[in-house]
């Protein structure tokens, strides 16, 4: 795992092994998706497909892995949502996942960039290209290695630009809470 300082936050970046992308790959580019909104998604809770338990496994094991790292106060780090993109085109406006405390995505092909802001400073709803400080673009393929899986904090806004390539981007998302006991208490007499 990777700490990746991003704005005032840390980002967490780890490369998959190329047969786990492969092999997750192949199983979300036949399940069913349908539009949301402003892109293509399977269900949101493939994580409990037969199918994917490896997968499911394996980030299990790296989210405690990053629990333990960390010293976060809570007994697991549980995936609550999980679901496959296609992108053929879309734009994926800025957006956040409220309610979570982590969120991911693991790039299984090249494609479109995924764009993420700076929720602490101003930054223009569209951009022109440019140095911009308010903002970090990742490309897989290009400045991330296809296989990159992201952890996040859910309240980073992010978009996903227009993906115009002749072939199918596809990615995993999802979203992560705190299970257990989620902060330590002291033993405080209240008199």
């Amino acid at each position: 795992m990777m700490n990746i300082h991003m704005f005032p936050t840390m980002f967490y970046g780890m490369e998959a092994p190329a047969e786990i992308t492969e092999n997750v790959r192949n199983i979300i580019s036949s399940l069913d998706y349908h539009q949301d909104g402003d892109h293509y998604t399977t269900d949101h809770q493939i994580h409990n497909l037969p199918e994917l338990s490896f997968y499911k496994d394996y980030l299990d094991y790296e989210l405690d892995q990053l629990r333990l790292e960390n010293e976060w106060t809570c007994d697991r780090l549980t995936i609550a949502a999980m679901w496959g993109t296609r992108n053929t085109g879309q734009v994926v406006d800025r957006h956040t996942h409220p309610m979570f405390f982590l969120s991911f995505i693991h790039y299984l092909t090249e494609g479109s960039p995924t764009h993420f802001f700076d929720p602490s400073k101003q930054a223009p709803p569209i951009w022109l290209g440019g140095p911009c400080l308010t903002q970090a673009k990742f490309r897989p393929g290009d400045n991330i290695p296809v296989g990159s899986i992201l952890f996040f904090p859910s309240w980073i806004p992010h978009s996903v630009e227009s993906h115009e390539e002749d072939y199918n981007r596809y990615t995993i998302a999802g979203n992560i809470f705190p299970e257990g006991r989620v902060t330590e208490h002291l033993n405080v007499a209240i008199i």
